[in-house]
């Protein structure tokens, strides 16, 4: 197999800190080229594309960004992982026999070069997030990187299938979870059940959230979604003239018109926000804030 070099278009420059400790295993939660990511995470604010290497359903490996750079493909690992992304939505799609393969292949070329130290893990392993999917096999995958199991025979190359999604999965429920969280409520007006069974109180759980950062309002948890969500969970500072999705959110939660911009009137709500729930009323929003506002 042959890891393939293309050209990327970029929008600046990189961060060359990372050490890798993990090998992170995402999907895309799309179909299309390398340079059909790229251009996707380029709109989202990223230099270039967030991953180290993408595996194309017919089984063909592309290079991303450089091993040694920092990622950016899961919050609080970006300085200590390699991560590996396959094309699809592995929520909906079976894994083809190739791309399976070339993962395998790919993982345990990796492994090699870093004296099999690295620890082998799916992004919802380490985060509170779908990816890579329900149908993923990430069980099976971990087990051949890790154990170095060679495989025995060429892989077949076969178009994916699509299936109805799995209704239950660790996954969803921990994505439940980081919903109640952000306070997001069902079509029941209630908290979610974090039973990990994807049903309507989900899907307009989810609605909601998106329609609070200004995304498509389509029941589907993608990349943009993803990255918003770990965005606020990162807890950034807002103060009065900040912008950007976590103002969005906290005007939400604070019952204010949603513009994006932390103005006096957000300020001023936020203030009286804070003096009710026994907080220093300084119209920031930061750490015991937001502990408060998760609580």
């Amino acid at each position: 197999m042959n890891i393939n070099q293309v050209t990327l278009k970029t929008t600046g420059g990189l961060t060359y800190d990372n050490h890798p400790q993990y090998l992170i295993l995402h999907h895309a939660d799309m179909n299309g080229s390398i340079q059909a990511v790229n251009q996707v995470h380029l709109n989202e604010g990223f230099t270039i594309i967030g991953y180290n290497y993408y595996v194309r359903k017919d089984g063909g490996i592309f290079k991303g960004r450089p091993e040694n750079a920092r990622g950016e493909n899961c919050y609080g690992y970006n300085t200590k992982s390699i991560s590996i992304c396959a094309e699809g939505n592995f929520m909906i799609d079976i894994m083809s026999a190739a791309q399976k393969a070339s993962i395998i292949w790919l993982g345990q070329n990796i492994e090699s070069r870093y004296n099999h130290k690295l620890i082998v893990k799916g992004h919802k392993e380490m985060l509170a997030t779908a990816c890579p999917g329900a149908n993923y096999p990430l069980a099976d995958i971990k087990n051949k990187i890790s154990n170095n199991i060679i495989l025995t025979s060429s892989p077949i190359k076969t178009v994916p299938k699509v299936i109805t999604p799995v209704k239950v999965d660790i996954s969803i429920r921990n994505f439940q979870k980081v919903l109640n969280i952000l306070g997001f409520l069902g079509a029941n007006g209630k908290a979610l059940i974090e039973d990990g069974v994807t049903g309507q109180n989900t899907i307009t759980s989810l609605n909601s959230c998106k329609k609070v950062f200004g995304f498509p309002i389509n029941g589907i948890y993608d990349i943009a979604t993803m990255n918003a969500i770990n965005s606020i969970l990162a807890k950034p500072i807002v103060r009065l003239n900040s912008k950007g999705l976590a103002v969005n959110y906290l005007q939400n939660f604070l019952h204010v018109a949603i513009d994006g911009i932390f103005g006096v009137n957000s300020a001023n709500h936020l203030k009286a926000w804070q003096l009710k729930n026994g907080l220093v009323g300084d119209s920031i929003c930061g750490s015991s804030t937001y502990a408060k506002i998760f609580n």
